[in-house]
C-alpha cells in the first residue's frame, strides 16, 4: 500500500482546484479523472485510456473449463475481482525483495 500524503490546496472562486503535480504523477492521471463522493470524502481516480482488462481472456478460460449457465458469470466475476489484489501483491513482492545482480544470475559456479 502506498504511503499517505496530505497537502492543503486552495479552492478558486469558481470551485476549481489544482491537483499538485506530485499527486497527479503518483496516481497516473492522463486527461480525465473520476470523482467519487463517499461518506463526505471525495476520491479521485484516473481514467485509464489503456486498461489492463483481461475480460476476454478470463471469459475464454471460464468457458474452456466447462462452466455453464449462471456459473459462467459468477466465476467470471470472481476471477475478475482477483486481478487488482493479485497485481498489488506482485508489486509489493517486487518492491520488498532485494534486487538480483547479474553476477548472481549468471556468475560462475565453481561446481564444474
Amino acid at each position: 500500500m502506498l504511503a499517505t500524503k496530505t497537502k492543503k490546496v486552495a479552492v478558486s472562486s469558481k470551485r476549481q482546484i489544482a491537483i499538485p503535480k506530485e499527486f497527479f504523477d503518483a496516481i497516473g492521471i492522463e486527461k480525465e479523472i473520476i470523482m467519487e463522493l463517499n461518506d463526505g470524502v471525495i476520491n479521485i481516480k484516473p481514467v485509464r485510456t489503456h486498461t489492463d482488462d483481461f475480460s476476454e481472456e478470463i471469459l475464454a478460460d471460464v468457458i474452456q473449463e466447462g462452466f455453464t449457465g449462471n456459473d459462467i458469470l459468477k466465476e467470471f466475476q470472481r476471477r475478475k475481482n482477483m486481478i487488482r489484489p493479485a497485481i498489488s501483491q506482485m508489486i509489493k513482492e517486487a518492491t520488498s525483495t532485494k534486487p538480483t545482480s547479474i553476477d548472481d544470475l549468471f556468475g560462475d559456479d565453481d561446481e564444474d
